[in-house]
């Protein structure tokens, strides 16, 4: 998936079956009672039913995956706030890797729209080896 692949994105069911296999490494299992699917993680423990689980629409869930990525060694959240482009709010986010710079960064409509592009685009760009390129934020030159 590029990265224009993405940004183009909109949030939903396939943006958020992304984040729970690359960025969360879980996988569907099915409850041994309830028949009901469930996210597992890399523990086999069960966090999320796969319909409860939607970080590009619900903060508190893409919160899970900002803390996710920041447990990862060498890997922090770099930027989370709002910026007013032609009188629209978009919300951006950056990963930052150490050693490598920022290595994912998107801006959308929402926060946890904004989280969870930039979470694909630093894991599956660190997958691909791609080496750092300068991008602007704000007037100040920072790496991707």
């Amino acid at each position: 998936m590029t990265p224009e692949e993405i940004q183009a994105m909109k949030p939903g069911e396939h943006m958020d079956r992304l984040i729970a296999e690359k960025v969360m490494r879980m996988h569907i299992t099915i409850g041994e009672y309830s028949g009901a699917e469930y996210w597992n993680d890399e523990d086999d423990f069960s966090p999320y039913s796969v319909k409860g689980f939607i970080p590009s629409i619900d903060i508190s869930t893409a919160w899970d995956v900002v803390e996710k990525i920041s447990s990862k060694e060498n890997w922090m959240l770099y930027r989370i706030g709002q910026t007013d482009e032609d009188g629209q709010i978009k919300f951006e986010c950056a990963f930052l890797e150490i050693n490598r710079g920022i290595t994912g960064y998107a801006r959308a409509i929402t926060a946890p729209e904004a989280i969870c592009k930039a979470a694909l685009l630093a894991v599956l760009g660190r997958k691909k080896g791609e080496r750092p390129t300068a991008i602007r934020i704000h007037q100040k030159r920072v790496w991707k």
